[in-house]
């Protein structure tokens, strides 16, 4: 365990550290510029890798096969038609299908997105509610549709330090009254997941479905949405990782952004007690062009008198 106690007024002076090759981190928190700030790093030097591989992204290649497969699984009536309408995703142009039921569906190869939503599967205000799978049979479900997909669960990203997925869930409610008690019930009228993508083991992240799935399923367990996002990636070069006190000059120099605080500028001093790389993922409605790595320190700290964990995100890389 690697202890610093630094004020970043003073660390690296005269040092430069050039983050403009780095990934563009504002939306995963609010900048944390305050020179006065003092920082304890408690957080083990181990956790941040000497170099890592930058990625450059190139469109996504939908073949037919896969394409069927998608409609297929989304139970179009129509299948020869909803084709015939995504054939130039075929050729690598996005392409998208309405249908008369209420079902779309959309592949956009520039983005390495596809979506499909079918809204008569989640059951309106009045309308009977049942069938609506559990946490564990949604889960089950998307690693499957993952698998049909071509991705396996090896691919995924895991819990820090652990063989655990990273999973979150969603649970949509609805009120309705009870006809024979006359009391408003919450409901469960749909239940969903969402599974992200690891490379070369470092998990993804970003905003929105940055890379990898998100399910819904609804009555009867019918799919309500999918938004499945995997950009293809071919590998640009292994560059040099920051290291500590080059991190900490990056925060010195406002390049830094917090979560779980509403004014970073209060903000005394900061308590790392932990470190987790990751790469970031664009929002699936924007095209990206390189994934760069960057890293999130998990912290203490302390403004106005009082205490509270946030997440410090740092470019991790030097160019």
């Amino acid at each position: 365990m690697r202890c610093l106690l630094v004020s970043l007024i003073a660390i690296l002076a005269g040092q430069s550290f050039d983050c403009s090759a780095s990934p563009n981190l504002e939306g995963t928190g609010l900048p944390l510029r305050n020179p006065d700030i003092r920082i304890e790093w408690l957080a083990s030097s181990n956790r941040i890798p000497r170099e890592l591989m930058v990625f450059k992204v190139l469109p996504a290649e939908f073949s037919e096969a896969f394409v069927k497969k998608v409609v297929a699984l989304c139970e179009f009536s129509n299948s020869a038609v909803v084709l015939g309408k995504l054939k130039p995703s075929f050729q690598g142009q996005d392409a998208w299908f309405q249908g008369a039921d209420n079902k779309y569906v959309s592949f956009s190869p520039s983005k390495g997105r596809v979506y499909f939503t079918n809204d008569r599967a989640i059951p309106l205000p009045g309308a009977v509610i049942e069938g609506v799978p559990s946490d564990e049979e949604v889960l089950k479900r998307a690693l499957i549709i993952l698998l049909e997909f071509g991705v396996k669960e090896s691919e995924l990203r895991r819990k820090p330090d652990t063989n655990e997925l990273f999973v979150l869930h969603d649970v949509r409610h609805l009120g309705q009254r009870n006809k024979e008690t006359g009391k408003l019930e919450r409901k469960v009228i749909a239940r969903g997941v969402w599974l992200s993508r690891a490379v070369n083991e470092i998990g993804l992240a970003g905003q929105g479905v940055s890379g990898g799935i998100r399910v819904v399923f609804g009555n009867q367990g019918q799919i309500a949405e999918i938004e499945f996002v995997w950009r293809r990636l071919v590998e640009r070069k292994p560059v040099r990782c920051a290291d500590a006190k080059e991190i900490l000059q990056v925060i010195r120099n406002g390049k830094a952004f917090v979560q779980n605080v509403e004014n970073p500028a209060l903000i005394k001093s900061l308590r790392i007690v932990d470190a987790t790389v990751y790469y970031l993922g664009e929002d699936s409605l924007r095209e990206q062009r390189e994934m760069y790595p960057f890293i999130s320190l998990k912290a203490e700290a302390t403004f106005a008198g009082k205490t509270t964990e946030v997440f410090v995100n740092c470019p991790l890389i030097l160019e």
